[in-house]
């Protein structure tokens, strides 16, 4: 194995800019790579001299503990700990440009691996099971058509954000997401219908839309527009009206069931428009 060449390391950037969610979103994998990389150093440095006090300039010793840092940065930026990857660049660039005294080598791991220890004391972390973890990261699929496409981009955000928000079990939030989104879907039915100020109240657009499939002729597409516009009216009275009230709020059972009948009002709308 041969040495990095010398030069700051690129691959490390403690000083990149990092989005919430990313801050936010941690694999539990990544605790397991951070603690298996010190292992790995601390396991690979005991079978080592160091107690000379000269430069570290053996190339494979040098390409062997590069390597196990680089490991241990990857963990540290999946788990957002900032001052120890400032640390790691800093043992990195004194390794690949021989300016490392063996004598400091174990003062400067121990050092990392107190600001690891100070960093993630200060951190909060929430574990997801698997179905809500599914439910955070969009890969349950329950509405079963493209929402971005058949109503619009906020609407799809909109789920997308009422998903994330009942994984982490805060209901209310979920249930306002859900409400946005069916302002989109109302607004995709009410021109359909040439039902033209969708801003109105819900009472008001839903007896405009009622007038509008009462004067369909009877049959098959009049019944599914009958059934489009009961669902809305279900949505209306079971869950707008609350939420536009303050104090109300919403377990996440409840809002599992608001969730469930928007998919219903949803669902079948695609299938109209």
């Amino acid at each position: 194995m041969t040495a990095p060449e010398a030069g700051p390391p690129v691959p490390f950037q403690p000083y990149g800019l990092v989005s919430l969610w990313d801050m936010l979103e941690i694999d539990a994998q990544a605790f397991v790579v951070a603690v298996e990389s010190l292992n790995a150093i601390d396991a690979h440095l005991a079978h080592l001299d160091l107690s000379d006090d000269k430069i570290i300039n053996d190339e494979d010793t040098i390409a062997t503990i590069a390597s196990l840092l680089l490991d241990l940065n990857k963990a540290t930026d999946a788990i957002y700990a900032p001052v120890t990857e400032q640390a790691l660049a800093r043992l990195m660039e004194l390794l690949v440009n021989k300016k490392c005294k063996e004598t400091e080598l174990s003062g400067k791991l121990s050092d990392i691996r107190q600001r690891l220890r100070d960093e993630l004391n200060g951190t909060t972390f929430f574990v997801l099971e698997e179905v809500y973890a599914d439910l955070y990261n969009g890969t349950i699929d329950y509405f079963g058509f493209d929402i971005g496409v058949t109503f619009s981009s906020q609407a799809e955000a909109d789920i997308e954000e009422a998903g994330k928000c009942l994984a982490l079990g805060r209901g209310t939030s979920c249930v306002f997401h859900l409400m946005r989104a069916m302002e989109a879907a109302v607004k995709v039915l009410g021109s359909k219908l040439g039902v033209t100020n969708t801003e109105k109240e819900w009472g008001k657009i839903l007896s405009d839309l009622g007038r509008k499939i009462e004067d369909m002729p009877k049959g098959p597409s009049r019944d599914e527009w009958s059934a489009c516009h009961v669902n809305l009216y279900h949505v209306k009275q079971a869950w707008r009206n609350s939420t536009m009230h303050p104090k109300e709020t919403y377990t996440a059972e409840q809002a599992r069931e608001v969730l469930l009948s928007v998919r219903i009002f949803m669902r079948q709308l695609a299938t109209l428009v």
